[in-house]
């Protein structure tokens, strides 16, 4: 004999208990999804990255070039100029590299995961408004 579910529904409504366990369901649905979604984000995210350093590399190659003589005040502002774009080039490269790693995490996390991360989706669980009933099996 099968164990059924039991929920205390405390005081919530029938809205609010219903409300509630479509949510339950819904996200029990997302959770099957394996991270395939989150992933192309990421790849996304790491692009647009790659395509930030390719725009700050030029500058900060041509403002630290020593073929350029500058005045002493000049100099000093590009200096610091420079300095701030080093530290951001450092830190969007930090981010890109991350997002690779935590990339190929996920795809590893799908790989250990039967039927390739996807979830058969609960046919008692429907869109609100559709009138099925959520039913114990």
């Amino acid at each position: 004999m099968k164990i059924k579910p039991f929920i205390n529904a405390g005081n919530l409504t029938p809205g609010e208990l219903r409300d509630w366990i479509l949510k339950l369901a819904k996200n029990a649905e997302i959770a099957g999804w394996g991270t395939e979604t989150s992933v192309r984000k990421l790849e996304s995210a790491e692009l647009s990255l790659r395509s930030v350093m390719a725009d700050l590399s030029p500058r900060i190659n041509f403002l630290g070039s020593e073929q350029i003589i500058r005045s002493e005040d000049h100099s000093s502002e590009v200096a610091e100029v420079l300095n701030t774009l080093r530290i951001t080039f450092a830190a969007v490269r930090d981010i890109q590299r991350t997002i690779l790693s935590l990339i190929s995490q996920l795809q590893e996390i799908d790989s250990r995961i039967p039927d390739g991360g996807h979830r058969v989706r609960l046919p008692e669980c429907e869109e609100q408004g559709q009138g099925k009933q959520i039913r114990d099996q």
